[in-house]
């Protein structure tokens, strides 16, 4: 299948993300550190520059602020933003609430990860991990003959698991966690996938196999450090310092190639690669360079021109201009979503995001991006 039919098959999320977009707009209530009126509490007020380790290191999240949301301050208040998602163990075995046994497959790489957490009270706050398209490896046995995913691997979906979050600590620095994990809700199995084995066809779907909540929610404890592993203190909250520069927009395009998926069906999805000028010697200017259009099988030339970006201060977004091209002149707002994973040989996950025409031959046209270079996806 092409490439880019491939990513046009996100389109169908977009109805979905859109909701979580909206979400960042709003301003939530209280501040940062020592923010008027802001409770002394246990749980961190943010969880931004913080890694939460599961099921003993069997996998683990790393958590970016988006620049457009605040710390959950207050009980009620939230925060939301972008993960780094790892796995070092596949397969865990975990009691049910309802007594059964299930094993709980972690994917090894996800294509959009996103999370919310709310604040409840003062020790205890509620993650939201709202995954698509995840990846899994199926081994070749039949044991377990059961299992389930946390993280929905069909694209159609936008997959989302709770994770009920109970802090505890010696006084001074947070110690030990426990989780309550459930899926968000049951819906045909699409908040989840249940597998299962079979002689015949060996691993494949079991929609109905749970039809309860309890039957798929179990607790775990896990552990909470910072990037570095240093211990995380109570009322841990992160001090904005730089929140001009996002944590989640690429600093640089050079190199790369973003696949643009129309909202339009009209418009052809297409790609555009670029290289920077190497004579820019300082690269906190905005980055210019040589922009190479490909049709919508990123075999064809079909256009070039000159191309800049630049980050958008106080933002998740990008501003990416085409210039001097026959076709597809035109400034994109693009607005960064997910983060990507890091300067590794094989990725966990790809930066990706929605964008806005806002000048040019197609302005007012929206649709999604994502950004690839010569690393495979793992």
């Amino acid at each position: 299948m092409k490439p880019l039919k491939l990513i046009k098959s996100f389109c169908k999320l977009c109805a979905a993300s859109a909701v979580i977009a909206s979400s960042l707009t709003i301003t939530n209530c209280g501040g940062g550190v020592g923010g008027s009126g802001s409770e002394i509490t246990i749980r961190p007020k943010s969880l931004s520059g913080l890694r939460l380790e599961l099921d003993d290191r069997a996998a683990s999240l790393e958590f970016y602020r988006s620049a457009l949301s605040e710390s959950a301050v207050n009980n009620g208040d939230f925060e939301e933003g972008a993960l780094i998602y790892s796995q070092t163990e596949p397969i865990v075995t975990r009691q049910m609430l309802s007594g059964t046994f299930f094993s709980v497959n972690y994917p090894e790489s996800t294509a959009e990860i996103t999370y919310r957490y709310t604040a409840i009270n003062r020790n205890t706050g509620l993650l939201q991990v709202i995954c698509s398209d995840a990846g899994y490896i199926h081994p070749s046995d039949s044991s377990p003959q059961v299992r389930i995913r946390y993280y929905s691997q069909t694209t159609a979906y936008k997959s989302t698991t709770n994770y009920f979050v109970t802090f505890s600590s010696d006084g001074n620095f947070l110690t030990n966690i426990q989780m309550r994990v459930a899926p968000n809700e049951l819906l045909d199995n699409q908040e989840f996938s249940t597998y299962q084995y079979s002689p015949l066809f060996g691993w494949q779907p079991a929609p109905g196999l749970i039809t309860t909540i309890q039957g798929a929610t179990y607790f775990m404890d896990g552990n909470i450090v910072k990037f570095d592993g240093s211990p995380v203190e109570t009322n841990y909250d992160i001090l904005d310092v730089d929140r001009q520069n996002s944590q989640i927009a690429l600093d640089s395009l050079d190199e790369r190639t973003i696949f643009f998926t129309p909202d339009n069906p009209a418009i052809e999805p297409f790609s555009v690669t670029c290289a920077n000028d190497p004579f820019e010697i300082d690269p906190s200017f905005t980055e210019t360079g040589i922009a190479t259009i490909f049709d919508d099988d990123n075999v064809t030339e079909i256009g070039a021109g000159t191309y800049t970006y630049e980050k958008i201060p106080g933002t998740d977004d990008g501003e990416f201009i085409i210039r001097d091209s026959l076709i597809y002149n035109n400034k994109y707002r693009l607005n960064f979503r997910t983060k990507e994973s890091g300067d590794i040989d094989e990725l966990i996950q790809r930066a990706t995001g929605f964008y806005e025409i806002k000048g040019g031959d197609m302005a007012g046209e929206t649709g999604f991006f994502t950004v690839r270079d010569t690393r495979n996806v793992r």
